[in-house]
């Protein structure tokens, strides 16, 4: 239902909910030519047939749910030292009266992807609001550094539906889509 590239190009991560795990794809230069392996062990998350998107970062993957929860699995590039999740991770919202959880209270997130060094940062679209959320990733939770949103004015004349997809390029430039209609920011973190 959805796949990602890690973030130095090697591995290619296919989300099956239906087949209850993520499968990868090594990769050299682009070619992916091998059969893929599981990435879960004896460790799968639960309620995988919920998970809507993911996104990695070399052995790291985020798995995005219905219910707005993430899950974060970091693999060990050594042999015998078996995959930790931390299923949910925390969400520390640093914003006046928020409180860590397992979700941000007011945003139900459809979408995620990561953007990788020099500062790597996991963002997440919240369609509703037509906002891009961004986080500092550590072990076990995900940390809100701020949002993009159109200005009030922008978002009353330009926006009419909630937004339905969103990439980040490579030199931090945003794009997402509403309807039929791309737009762009620059200047990301």
């Amino acid at each position: 239902s959805a796949f990602a590239l890690d973030t130095d190009g090697k591995n290619l991560y296919v989300l099956d909910p239906p087949g209850n795990t993520v499968w990868v794809y090594q990769g050299d230069y682009g070619k992916f030519i091998n059969s893929p392996a599981m990435f879960f062990g004896q460790q799968v998350p639960q309620n995988m047939g919920t998970s809507i998107d993911l996104a990695a970062n070399n052995s790291d993957l985020y798995l995005l749910f219905e219910d707005g929860h993430v899950t974060a699995c970091s693999a060990s590039r050594f042999e015998g030292v078996p995959l930790r999740c931390s299923d949910p991770v925390t969400f520390v919202d640093n914003r006046p009266e928020r409180q860590p959880g397992p979700e941000i209270a007011d945003a139900l997130f459809a979408q995620i992807t990561f953007a990788a060094a020099p500062d790597p940062l996991v963002y997440m679209l919240e369609p509703l609001t037509r906002a891009v959320y961004f986080f500092s990733p550590r072990s076990n939770s995900l940390e809100l550094r701020g949002q993009f949103r159109a200005s009030v004015e922008q978002s009353n004349t330009l926006f009419n539906n909630a937004a339905t997809a969103m990439t980040i390029s490579p030199n931090r430039n945003i794009f997402f889509s509403i309807g039929y209609q791309v737009f762009f920011a620059t200047n990301l973190p």
